[in-house]
């Protein structure tokens, strides 16, 4: 189905994933043309959506960068440019006179801010400058800063990308190294000097730069998250909060369930870090709260939409449009309340985070349960655009398939081999005199 457009100048999304599907939805319900520039086929999802106009990918065996800036020169003239992924923030830091140059309208950002928000050693050391307090880390590049790491930091604790969109885009070639990381997302937790040494090594090897990083202690309902939007003159023009209380991995992991929920002390030093960071447009920064004491610890910043944004949206924070409108010129309308208790599930996420929990002992069935009580969000389900869950359901059965048909002929052979042996034995029986 074709959404009709208006005046409005249409937008392009750069890469993202379920974030860059919220800003499809909340931009093309809007009668925003948009159109999407894909990196490595990470947004092919939002093709799916009756709100993208136009899906392109990066061609084989070309940058990236490259290509988006000549297609951007090409046909963005009037046009908002907006990253939804690292690999966009970047080489939005990296062309925003070029754009600028070129007719383009790219969304709100100071470039060297962005580029300090994607290394999250430099996120650290200016949080801990302006008086946000972080986790202790070793910034690793050889097995120097491994062994001093060993040495310096309590076991257990975590190893993660320095630089999340670098750090994946060198596993891609290196396959053997990607297995180890594939079900951890955000980072590994390790538990003891060798386990350390035989995950660290093969990215020394690499020249792949990660951090060692201590854990915050605690249960993971204390990960707490601030969004907010920052002017020119770094005001902010709203403030929100949630918590994050489901994640997997668990410990480690994506959110699978968030809530709002309104924290004073989350907006205080979110909004510090943003600002000590020197960030402009949209900015998230997540924390976890330390069970020992509860301060408040820092996690990671980031400055584009987040997972979660269809939650943001449903409370009054539509900051794709926010985003979109202040790139034209346009004035918008933010709000200075959210409501509390708004809910954002993942089904399939959830469900196996649940069963570690449980596992664990963190979690009863009756507790998981009654978290589900309520209305809830989706990332990608929306009843106004099925397009994407049914390419996922489409995707998922066609995987199934196979397996079905090969337990089904297995289970076929097992039933004839048992009527074989059965026919076998009963022949096999001497006959009644």
């Amino acid at each position: 189905m074709t959404v009709p457009t208006t005046h409005r100048p249409p937008v392009f999304l750069l890469g993202g994933r379920v974030n860059a599907l919220s800003a499809i939805r909340s931009l093309g319900a809007r009668g925003v043309e948009v159109n999407v520039l894909d990196h490595q086929g990470e947004a092919r999802l939002v093709a799916r959506s009756r709100y993208c106009h136009r899906y392109l990918d990066t061609p084989p065996g070309t940058s990236t960068a490259t290509w988006w800036l000549d297609h951007l020169r090409t046909e963005g003239r009037g046009a908002v440019v907006f990253p939804c992924n690292d690999v966009g923030l970047e080489f939005l830091a990296r062309n925003q006179s070029e754009l600028v140059a070129a007719g383009c309208l790219p969304i709100e950002a100071d470039g060297e801010a962005l580029l300090v928000a994607l290394d999250k050693e430099a996120t650290y050391r200016r949080a801990r400058e302006v008086g946000v307090p972080a986790p202790s880390t070793v910034h690793i590049r050889a097995l120097d800063d491994a062994v001093n790491a060993a040495d310096t930091l309590d076991f257990p604790f975590a190893v993660k990308p320095a630089s999340a969109h670098r750090f994946w885009e060198t596993l891609q070639e290196h396959p053997d190294v990607l297995a180890t990381w594939l079900d951890h997302p955000k980072g590994i937790v390790l538990r003891d000097r060798e386990q350390f040494l035989r995950v660290v090594e093969p990215l020394v090897a690499l020249e792949i730069e990660v951090l060692a990083t201590e854990v915050v202690v605690g249960p993971d309902d204390l990960y707490c998250s601030y969004y907010t939007y920052l002017d020119p003159d770094g005001e902010p023009l709203f403030h929100f909060t949630k918590r994050k209380p489901r994640q997997f991995p668990i410990h480690f992991g994506n959110g699978t369930f968030h809530i709002t929920e309104w924290q004073p002390d989350v907006v205080e030093l979110g909004l510090r870090l943003c600002r000590g960071l020197g960030l402009r447009g949209i900015c998230n920064v997540e924390f976890k709260r330390d069970s020992r004491n509860g301060e408040l610890r820092l996690i990671e910043c980031n400055a584009r939409l987040t997972a979660s944004d269809p939650l943001e949206r449903r409370a009054g924070v539509d900051l794709p449009w926010i985003a979109y409108s202040r790139a034209i010129g346009q004035p918008v309308t933010v709000p200075s309340r959210f409501p509390d208790g708004l809910c954002l599930w993942l089904p399939l996420g959830d469900l196996r985070a649940f069963r570690s929990y449980r596992r664990a002992g963190e979690l009863t069935t009756t507790a998981w349960l009654g978290s589900l009580a309520h209305r809830q969000s989706f990332t990608v389900f929306d009843l106004a655009d099925l397009g994407p869950v049914s390419s996922i359901v489409a995707r998922r059965a066609k995987s199934l398939l196979p397996r079905l048909v090969r337990a089904s002929a297995g289970r076929r052979r097992t039933t004839g081999d048992r009527a074989e042996a059965t026919a076998m034995s009963v022949a096999s029986r001497p006959k009644d005199a």
